[in-house]
Order: structure tokens, then sequence, then C-alpha cells
């Protein structure tokens, strides 16, 4: 519970605007030096802090990097406020530690919502084990406090070599890992992992500065889960990762969607995008894959593409039909092939909707509300 805060900005205008938002609600101290916030949170309960990036002879980036090495006080949650809104200042601001960061002038409702969020990040204890591969120990140190506050047990390895090792032993039950490290790639770890059946399922999300499709699509070809470009938020991190996990515990709570499509960049596209609007999701890369798992389960949705190897999205829609527990589901025909015959076609054998890739985020989850309600 976050009840005492300590402001840091050498603008008296700027601490007094903040103190205007916060007073009814929060127990408020203020500094306007590096020196003076020490002072302050050696000697006061402090259970947040807000400070500003630029100070007189210091900035908001070296204060948190002291004080995560400051094993007393290095938990303290910290959020940036900042004039600046270049790409680069955000990823400084994470990297040196901090929770979260705001634009100035500081949006009243952003940042209540942000505290709020902070709050709920003592999760209790979680019994999954993430493996951390980061050549900078900034990231890998960003990560791991994320992690923990979220519950995770956290293992740490700083190359792909030392990863391999320590996941043989370690046995993680997630994986986030860069590209780019000395001695061992992030792609040629994955390669070496992947060709242990045991580890074959493990998700690997990977974090990384680079973002060429090129890339993407190897990553994707050789079995990762997620591709997140750096700079990130580590909260927004772990709420991912937590939320494909808690599929596993939570089934029949949501509505459950199964996902078929044989392109694994447009299963990890389309899977991420209901996962983060709150749907269960289970996937599949082919239509006899699709119908073995209809053949067991009651789906709420069924998402197929039309061209999938073995059996394609209309016939997997007529043997559907023959099986009682999902005769009845709806489904829709997600497909690039946007030719009027074929989008008249799968009306034509049962879907209820189609629609065409690359699909546009708030179009789609608008129709799967619609269809669900009915």
């Amino acid at each position: 519970m976050i009840s005492t805060i300590l402001i840091i900005d050498d603008s008296d205008f700027q601490r007094k605007y903040l103190t205007s938002i916060l007073k009814d609600k929060f127990s408020l101290y203020e500094a306007s030096t590096i020196e003076d916030a020490r002072n302050v949170y050696q000697s006061k309960k402090i259970d947040l802090i807000i400070v500003d990036n630029i100070l007189e002879k210091s900035n908001g980036y070296q204060f948190t990097q002291m004080l995560r090495m400051d094993k007393e006080y290095g938990n303290i949650p910290v959020i940036m406020a900042s004039a600046m809104d270049r790409p680069h200042d955000v990823q400084l601001g994470f990297e040196s530690g901090i929770n979260g960061y705001l634009f100035k002038p500081v949006n009243k409702e952003r940042l209540f919502e942000m505290i709020f969020v902070l709050e709920t990040d003592n999760k209790p204890k979680r019994k999954e084990k993430v493996l951390i591969i980061d050549d900078s120990k900034m990231i890998r140190s960003i990560l791991k406090r994320a992690f923990e506050a979220s519950g995770f047990t956290v293992t740490e390895a700083e190359n792909g070599k030392e990863g391999y090792e320590a996941a043989l032993r370690f046995k993680p039950d997630i994986i986030t890992c860069d590209i780019e490290m000395p001695v061992m790639t992030g792609l040629e770890f994955v390669e070496a992992f992947r060709k242990h059946d045991e580890f074959s399922k493990i998700p690997v999300y990977m974090i990384t500065t680079r973002i060429d499709d090129a890339l993407r699509e190897k990553a994707f070809k050789l079995g990762i889960s997620e591709y997140i470009a750096k700079p990130f938020d580590p909260s927004e991190v772990t709420k991912i990762i937590s939320k494909k996990l808690d599929v596993k515990y939570s089934m029949g709570k949501k509505p459950l969607i199964l996902l078929a499509d044989d392109s694994k960049a447009a299963l990890h596209i389309t899977e991420h995008t209901l996962l983060t609007n709150g749907y269960l999701v289970e996937t599949v890369r082919t239509g006899l894959d699709a119908l073995e798992c209809i053949k067991k389960k009651k789906y709420d949705l069924i998402i197929t593409d039309y061209y999938m190897p073995a059996m394609d999205g209309f016939t997997l829609i007529s043997e559907t039909k023959k099986i009682d527990i999902n005769a009845k589901t709806p489904f829709i025909i997600l497909s690039g092939a946007d030719k009027k015959t074929t989008i008249m076609e799968s009306f034509v054998h049962g879907a209820v909707d189609y629609v065409s890739k690359p699909f546009e985020e708030n179009e789609l989850i608008a129709r799967i509300t619609k269809i669900l309600e009915l």
C-alpha cells in the first residue's frame, strides 16, 4: 500500500503542482536536490518516489541508479516525471531502474493509474521460474526486480552459453533472452535449446534493440513466443508473461478461443492481441491439430486461417459441425485471401464472420465481442 510519497524536483512550481494533485490522498515530502532526498528517504518511511530527470548538479537517472545500489532502500519504486519525450530518454529511465515514466505536464489520471499499478504489483509468490539471459547487467537487474516483484523466482546469465547451461540446471518455466551477446547469440541459444524435447514448449521471449522483420521472422521460426523491442516497460513485460501463463490456471473463467494458423508470425500476433484483451487462447498450426482439440474440448469461438496444410479452414468448419460439443461453436475466418469469392464461400461453409489480414486490433476485438454476445 502506497501512503507516503517523496517528490524530487528543483522547480518550486513543479513540486507545488504535484503536491496539489496528491495531497488529498497521500502524505508528502519534498526535496529539490539529491542530497535532501537522501536525507528524507533515510529518515522517513517512503513508499514511492517521483523524480524529475533534470536536477541541479545531477539528474534523475543518476539518482535512481544510486538508489538501486542501496541494499536498504533500493526497492523503493520510482516514477520519473520529465519534459523529455524522446524514446532515448525513456530508455535511459528504465535502464537506470525506474518503474514508470510520465511526461510533463503530468496527467493526474495517468499518475494515479500508475500508482495503482505499482500498488497491485505486490503479488503472491508464483511457482514459475524465470531465466534472464542478457549481456547487460543493467537490463538483467531491471527485469529481475520486475519479475521478483510479481512473485517469480529468477536466475540470470550474461550470454547464450551461460544461459544454455543454466537452463539445463535450473529448468525454467520462462526465458527472456537478448539477441546480440558474446560467446553465443540469442538465436544460437534458442536453436540449441529447442533440440531438447523436454524444453520444446518452454516460452522464450526475445527482448532486443534489433527490430528488423527478417530477424523477427527467423526468431519465430526457431520457436520464440514473443519479440519485445527495447526500450521496454518492465512491468508490461511481466504482465504479458503472467497473462499467458495464467491461461493454464484459469480455464473456464473467461471466453476460450481456439486459434489455428500455419504462420508462426500471424499466430503470434493474433494470440498476443487476444491475450491482451482478456481472452483465453489455445493455438495450433494445422487444421488437423485443430480438429483434434475440437473433439476433446468445448470452445467459445474458433478463429482459423483459410489456407493451411492437410486441412483448410473451410473443411475444418464442415468437420466441426459433426462434433457435438462444438457443433454450434461460431467460426471466424481470419485470412489474407481477400477475394470476394473466398469471403462468400466462408459464409456458405458456416463462418459467422470474415476478417482480412493484416487486421486492425480494435475491429477484430469488436467483432469477437459482438459474436460472443449473441
